[in-house]
């Protein structure tokens, strides 16, 4: 699978198997991150103002946590995500 965000907070999410699903009101400003949690069927995204949100990929309609992460240089942007090795075995 491959994912990406717009600048308009849409997210599109491609397979291998040829299907591209589209969530249009993802996020309410531009997506800067995209990531997929390895082997545990979600997603997570940040936008520009900082907001985090899990995606359950086999029920886009509504996210599953949204945050805003603090940042000590607001208003810096997140630049990088990591998911621990935990998380995902």
């Amino acid at each position: 699978m491959f994912a990406l965000g717009t600048s308009s907070g849409m997210l599109k999410i491609f397979s291998l198997k040829g299907y591209e699903l589209e969530v249009h009101d993802a996020h309410d400003h531009a997506i800067i991150k995209v990531d997929f949690f390895p082997n545990k069927g979600f997603l997570v995204s940040i936008d520009i103002n900082n907001i985090l949100k899990l995606w359950r990929l086999d029920d886009l309609d509504d996210c599953e946590i949204q945050i805003k992460i603090p940042h000590p240089n607001f208003p810096s942007r997140v630049s990088c995500l990591y998911i621990p090795s935990f998380i995902t075995s």
